[in-house]
């Protein structure tokens, strides 16, 4: 339900009334009050304002919730950025004493706009944590005038070129009709306000900001995602007579030549010779931080192509619990060989189909030694995962 109902009213629609119903309106009252029918230019002038925020579903609903004070300051907020056409709407139409203009109430908290911006980090980062240092460029209030734009207090009035308006008058005959359009002020730049040239400050030249550039610290916390955006909160645009807007930074994970992410787990390829899938072996496996987890098979275990093993707790760190961990997924590739010697092939008939005749020999099942590196391994324990990566048994 509406808070306030007199953009509608303007139009003469319902605050239930349709897209389409708020166009057919518009048209009508606009013929009705147009000037050059002889209608008042201040009606008409806002009987487009209004059609022009309820056409809009953000404007609308913005409207609805908290009425033109919540509305307008809305706008003003998102008019910090010079070149965001929908913030300076009301600039557009009225200018800063407009009819949609409040100077107490305010339902939204005034604040310059938020900076968004990407990183770029491996998959190591988001392992172990990670600081990393970017420079951004930002406006921020002059230090020598503290925002004023002046050299003297009270130094601004309203601007002679709009009468403070913020919007100027173009009219453009076209055939028999004279066309009325409006037009941001290029004196004020739709502010509705103007220093005398003599007394604007000469570090912002009466703009009342200044470009500055800073280096920001980015915390990366252990387990984070591209789904966690981490927010520097002020350290954005800082606008005179707003708080200073957040940069967002949303992270971009860089593909890593070994591993691949799922949630909190990690997924590895392995590749072993047909005599390491038959007779079993260790692989050793540089971890994310550096250490060498030893991959063991269980003596006597077949490894059968493309099946999946699991090493438990060794994936990523969870985010917001950093001493919990995902699980370690291993699938093994059994590389086969392109050809067999003679003999080979009678060995291998021999081993495969006589291993249970008589005489004999029984399979060396004795536990392989792991690698002789001078870096301690961590001798890890594979466990067989019947279901791909990614369903509820992982």
């Amino acid at each position: 339900m509406a808070v306030e109902t007199r953009l509608y009213d303007l139009l003469g629609v319902a605050p239930d009334a349709s897209t389409d119903e708020i166009k057919k309106a518009y048209r009508k009252q606009a013929l009705k009050h147009h000037p050059d029918k002889g209608g008042n230019q201040k009606t008409f002038q806002e009987i487009t304002a209004a059609h022009d925020v309820l056409s809009n579903e953000e404007k609308r609903q913005i409207y609805d919730e908290y009425g033109e004070d919540g509305l307008y300051q809305s706008t003003q907020s998102e008019s910090g950025r010079a070149n965001d056409m929908a913030g300076s709407l009301f600039s557009l139409f009225f200018g800063k004493n407009g009819p949609f203009h409040r100077s107490s109430g305010n339902v939204h908290q005034r604040k310059s706009s938020d900076a968004s911006l990407r990183m770029a980090v491996s998959l190591e980062d988001l392992y172990n944590g990670a600081t990393k240092r970017i420079q951004i460029s930002r406006t921020v209030v002059c230090d020598k005038c503290k925002g004023s734009g002046a050299t003297v207090p009270d130094a601004e009035s309203a601007c002679p070129a709009c009468q403070g308006t913020g919007v100027q008058e173009m009219r453009q005959r076209m055939g028999t009709s004279m066309l009325f359009q409006q037009v941001t002020c290029t004196a004020c730049q739709g502010s509705g306000r103007s220093i005398p040239l003599d007394l604007r400050c000469e570090a912002c030249h009466g703009y009342k900001t200044q470009v500055s550039k800073k280096i920001l610290e980015v915390n990366i916390p252990r387990g984070c995602s591209e789904k966690n955006p981490i927010v520097l909160v002020g350290e954005a645009d800082h606008l005179p007579g707003l708080e200073a807007g957040d940069v967002i930074i949303h992270l971009q994970v860089k593909p890593h030549a070994r591993f691949k992410r799922s949630d909190d787990h990690l997924l590895v390829l392995e590749e072993v010779t047909l005599a390491e899938a038959l007779c079993g072996c260790t692989k050793e496996l540089v971890a994310l931080d550096g250490r060498i987890l030893g991959l063991q098979t269980k003596p006597g275990e077949v490894i059968k192509p493309g099946s999946w093993h699991r090493v438990r707790n060794e994936g990523m760190p969870v985010y917001g619990h950093p001493n919990k961990r995902g699980h370690l997924l291993v699938q093994f590739q059994v590389i086969f060989p392109d050809r067999l010697k003679a003999e080979a092939v009678e060995q291998v008939a021999w081993a495969l189909s006589g291993a249970h005749k008589k005489g004999a020999k029984a399979p060396n099942t004795k536990k392989r030694a792991l690698s002789t590196s001078s870096k301690e391994v961590v001798e890890c324990i594979l466990e067989d995962l019947p279901e791909q990566p990614g369903h509820s048994r992982l």
